[in-house]
This record gives C-alpha cells, structure tokens and sequence, in this order.
C-alpha cells in the first residue's frame, strides 16, 4: 500500500504527460504521505478516516490505467486494421465494437 502510494504520481505524470513545478510537489507530498502509511499503519486495520481517500485514490490511479490501455489496445487494433486494408466503419462496426464487449460476456 505505501509503495503503491509512494509511486503512483510517476504513473499520473506518465499519464497527464507533465513534468512541472506542481508535479515534482505532487511526487514529493506522495512520497511523504507513503512512507507514512509505511511507519505509521498496523499491519491488520487501518483507521476508516484514512481508508476511505486511499480507496478513492486508488480507484482514481485504476481508471487512469484501464483508460490508458484500452487507448493503446484500439490505437493497436486500427493500426492492424490499416494494414489489412479493414475501413475504419466497418473495424469500428465488428472488431472493436465486439472487443468492448468481451468484458460483459466473461
């Protein structure tokens, strides 16, 4: 938990495609704040004061993820699209329509 704390910012950085001033404060106040969930936690419970914003910003940090590699899985599914000469109305129609799917099957 406070590793995943420590090194999220790098992953927003990674993802909002920023390296300033607010950001390098972001890393710093992150790793602040997991070193003392580090030193500071037991082990077996959590106060709920402070599990309900590590929840919320762990949700935040999964959406990034999800959002990030479903642009690189259709950016991927164009490209091969592209080369097997598929029109994009039709790859949109069957393939990536049916792959958006897939989650609500299993």
């Amino acid at each position: 938990l406070a590793l995943s704390i420590a090194l999220s910012p790098y992953w927003v950085i990674y993802y909002v495609h920023s390296f300033d001033i607010p950001a390098i404060a972001y890393c710093f106040i992150s790793l602040v704040i997991g070193l003392a969930v580090l030193r500071y936690a037991d082990e077996d419970k959590l106060p709920l004061i402070v599990l309900i914003p590590i929840s919320l910003y762990g949700f935040f940090i999964s959406a990034t993820y999800i959002d990030q590699f479903a642009n690189l899985l259709v950016g991927l599914l164009q490209f091969l699209g592209t080369i097997c000469r598929i029109p994009p109305t039709i790859l949109g129609l069957t393939v990536l329509a049916w792959g958006n799917s897939m989650g609500d099957l299993s």
